[in-house]
């Protein structure tokens, strides 16, 4: 408001001036000689100031241009950054649809999932205590989970369950220090408990100081025990410990499920029947 008051008042000037020279001019045709020195003193006066308004005047009408194209800018500033933060948000959308489409498919591809009726469970809490390991799970015993139950997740096994409510239970996580699992090695057959270490990782106890035991094998579950079913995917031996004399050795291991990542697991809840045990059932 104030560039547009000040421009007014330049103008109006400028204007005065204009006039009083058209006037000099037209006494200077009229009578040269007379107003000759006149003009000259007038115009030696007036062309400073003028030249001054002029300046004035085009300062402030390129800045007054300058506000309104910055005005300009900062609307069309606060548009593009509200069209980012949408585009930003309809990315997270499809990112996370494209993450949970490839859990899906995991899901189909699961091993498991072909022998075993499948319980998805969300886990909905971690229990950080330092020597108990173990997550909950949003299904209980209304939905069929009972202790023992062992659990699984993409990668391989994740635990058993070890206590439920009617809408919940507790899953007892690999890593737990209590938690001890009949393995072997897959290539070599070599047999073994996996240990809990409470500290996200696992630990190969008690086996046979002249087993075939390398770094890099895969351990699966042995099926010993009457918990977990043979097969699972469990963990990969990262080093092997012996001392000389000992009858034992053992091996530090790396548990294919990452515990402090865990999202969805899945429980097994009875082996699928086969074909022949159908048709037995139905009495053919």
């Amino acid at each position: 408001m104030v560039a547009f008051t000040a421009k007014r008042q330049t103008l109006a000037l400028l204007v005065a001036l204009t006039a009083l020279s058209v006037y000099l001019m037209s006494l200077d045709i009229r009578n040269p000689d007379k107003t000759l020195v006149i003009e000259r003193g007038i115009m030696a006066v007036t062309a400073p100031l003028q030249s001054l308004l002029t300046g004035t005047y085009d300062f402030f009408s390129n800045t007054y241009q300058e506000y309104v194209a910055l005005v300009g800018l900062s609307k069309e500033n606060k548009r593009l950054k509200l069209q980012i933060a949408e585009l930003r948000s309809q990315n997270t959308k499809l990112e996370e649809a494209y993450i949970q489409n490839k859990r899906l498919k995991r899901i189909v591809n699961l091993e498991e999932s072909r022998k075993y009726e499948l319980l998805v469970c969300s886990v909905i809490g971690v229990d950080p205590s330092k020597f108990y390991r173990s997550v909950f799970i949003d299904r209980g015993a209304t939905d069929g989970v009972s202790s023992n139950m062992p659990v699984i997740a993409y990668d391989g096994a994740v635990g058993k369950v070890v206590k439920v409510s009617p809408h919940s239970a507790r899953v007892q996580l690999l890593t737990d220090q209590q938690s001890s699992v009949a393995v072997l090695a897959q290539r070599s057959r070599a047999p073994g408990i996996l240990q809990g270490t409470g500290a996200g990782s696992c630990e190969l106890v008690y086996v046979d100081a002249k087993a075939d035991l390398e770094k890099g094998d895969l351990l699966l579950t042995s099926g010993l025990g009457g918990i977990f079913p043979r097969g699972l995917r469990t963990g990969e031996v990262t080093s092997i410990v012996h001392k000389v004399g000992e009858v034992t050795k053992k091996a530090e291991v790396s548990t294919f499920v990452n515990v402090y990542q865990l999202e969805e697991v899945f429980v097994l809840l009875t082996e699928r029947k086969g074909e022949l045990d159908m048709l037995k059932t139905q009495g053919w």
